[in-house]
């Protein structure tokens, strides 16, 4: 970005973006709305503190499941996309698989704490059925100074985007974000984390 005005000639330069990878997926969501909620029939979901949502994070896994292959097939595919717009080879993104997934179904007043994802390269969000009241916000690594008076794009420090039915976002996995209260309605998400082999 470059200035004129009585100070001379100024320039800001934007060092370090934080990515984020977003597409929309056709695929059919009623069969997995479906799945899931059969699956969450017969089991007890986990919630804390920090995951007030109901969810199969250490409960049931995705992978394991034949039904959920095709589409984490398709996440692994744009994540490995999304590696190759980071730099990585395409040695490095064959190396890369999906390591963990699973879902969580939120109701009116559940939320998600601000967290991270330890141990994984990438993680994602597909969203199955969402409100239009409901949100993710991602948060800049915390910083020591003092808030600007007005924010812009130079010292904002949380992006927030909407939850829309059949949208991908992919993201490194140490990006802190959390989502709102929901407002109302059922929200349900299926999230997961890329990992890479061992040599």
């Amino acid at each position: 970005m470059t200035a004129k005005g009585h100070l001379g000639e100024t320039h800001i330069d934007r060092l370090f973006p934080v990515p984020l990878y977003r597409a929309e997926l056709k695929v059919d969501l009623e069969s997995i709305k479906a799945e899931i909620l059969d699956i969450s029939k017969g089991r007890t979901l986990k919630r804390n503190h920090v995951i007030n949502v109901d969810s199969s994070h250490g409960v049931y896994g995705l992978r394991q499941d034949k039904f959920f292959r095709s589409l984490l097939d398709q996440f692994l595919a744009h994540a490995q996309n999304f590696l190759g717009e980071l730099g990585y080879d395409k040695y490095f993104q064959e190396q890369c698989f999906i390591g963990s997934s699973w879902f969580n179904i939120s109701q009116k007043s559940d939320s998600l704490g601000k967290h991270i994802h330890p141990g994984a390269i990438l993680s994602g969000a597909f969203y199955v059925e969402a409100n239009k009241e409901d949100q993710i916000s991602f948060f800049r690594q915390d910083e020591m100074i003092l808030p600007a008076t007005k924010m812009n794009a130079l010292s904002e420090k949380v992006a927030t985007y909407r939850c829309e039915p059949g949208k991908l976002m992919i993201f490194k996995s140490n990006l802190n974000h959390n989502t709102n209260a929901k407002e109302g309605g059922r929200k349900i998400v299926i999230s997961f984390n890329v990992n890479k082999k061992s040599e």
